[in-house]
């Protein structure tokens, strides 16, 4: 491959593309959508937990201190695990009676913990709960306790989102769509437009090889997804200390996306076509983050032979601080930019020689 070549090429696809009154919709749509993250997806972290007790306890009052804690008491032990179920709190606590008095005498009667599930959150509320009576007892001692699980088998499955807030792997979710625009919807553009002016041809014949004229067009796709990937970065705060981790799957990612988007430009014989295609691809490619929301999902396993996958998942180890856990995520990335690429250079081959 020629650098200055590759260069010059990409140089003139950036002029042509800033003149393409598609490039507005496709690179501002991500951005204008980014910004509204915040309407729907807050910081704001809420336990929920239910209480019983037949004597009124001190450990209410002290649970609704907390900012972050909402508690709803309940009048039977039974309504407090029907609140479990219905998935209102995520911790039951049952007390036995006069348990206010038991503290006192420094007695540590058996208190019944509900939990809905074995998430983090189900976890850290159990805790907190038992370290707050702890802080009631006159003498501190470990709470002696009886916990079950309802629903133990909860987070069967592939998790993408990992320790990740809704809100943060929203930002996530945003650049992937924005990078799947660009690659899919932008980068092919460039060819189908020159090829309906007639000049793919010419630009095929001359000295620039296949594997310039491939790099050169994606070059141009990787430009804009870095610029608008950056951009919903910095305006949601996802610059986090492994920001270059992050940049770095970006990269890779937004290069795998746009070699895909100029396999499909080189199929496609019209603009037509190749709205129909890309129609059809940008759901399965943006799948891995929308079901990487809703947290584990035993199916997502099938999907790990997009490049979107590990672009979600790798990008998801970064801003959660596990950057030992990206390599996987990056070299699968760099296997697939190289499969992809080697079927754009032989698509390009096989529509000079027809």
């Amino acid at each position: 491959m020629n650098i200055k070549t590759i260069a010059i090429l990409a140089r003139k696809d950036l002029i042509d593309s800033i003149r393409t009154p598609r490039l507005l919709i496709i690179i501002i749509t991500p951005l204008v959508i980014s910004l509204a993250i915040g309407l729907f997806f807050n910081d704001n972290f809420t336990l929920k937990l239910t209480l019983y007790s037949p004597t009124p306890t001190q450990l209410t009052a002290a649970l609704r201190e907390m900012e972050f804690v909402e508690i709803l008491t309940q009048d039977t032990a039974e309504e407090v695990q029907l609140a479990i179920e219905n998935d209102t709190a995520k911790v039951g606590i049952i007390l036995p009676d006069n348990f206010d008095n038991a503290l006192a005498n420094s007695e540590f009667p058996q208190v019944i913990f509900l939990l809905a599930d074995n998430s983090t959150e189900s976890r850290a509320g159990l805790s907190l709960v038992q370290q707050t009576i702890q802080l009631l007892s006159p003498v501190p001692s470990p709470v002696t306790s009886s916990i079950k699980v309802l629903q133990p088998d909860i987070e069967q499955g592939i998790s993408l989102r990992g320790n990740l807030k809704m809100n943060q792997f929203a930002v996530v979710m945003w650049l992937v769509m924005g990078l799947v625009s660009n690659g899919i919807m932008l980068v092919p553009t460039l060819v189908v437009e020159e090829r309906e002016k007639k000049t793919l041809d010419a630009l095929l014949i001359s000295p620039a090889s296949y594997s310039d004229v491939a790099m050169s067009k994606a070059l141009v796709g990787v430009i804009y997804s870095m610029a608008s990937g950056s951009f919903i970065l910095f305006a949601q705060g996802g610059l986090t200390e492994n920001i270059m981790f992050t940049l770095m799957l970006l990269l890779i990612g937004s290069l795998a996306l746009s070699f895909l988007g100029l396999l499909v430009g080189s199929l496609a014989e019209n603009i037509h076509t190749l709205n129909s295609y890309g129609s059809l691809l940008i759901f399965p490619l943006t799948l891995p983050a929308i079901i990487g929301i809703l947290g584990p999902n035993p199916y997502i396993q099938y999907l790990q032979f997009l490049p979107t996958y590990h672009l979600v998942q790798g990008i998801a180890f970064a801003m959660s601080g596990q950057s030992e856990s990206i390599l996987p995520n990056f070299i699968a990335l760099v296997i697939e930019c190289f499969v992809i690429f080697c079927a754009v250079v032989w698509s390009l081959k096989r529509r000079e020689t027809a």
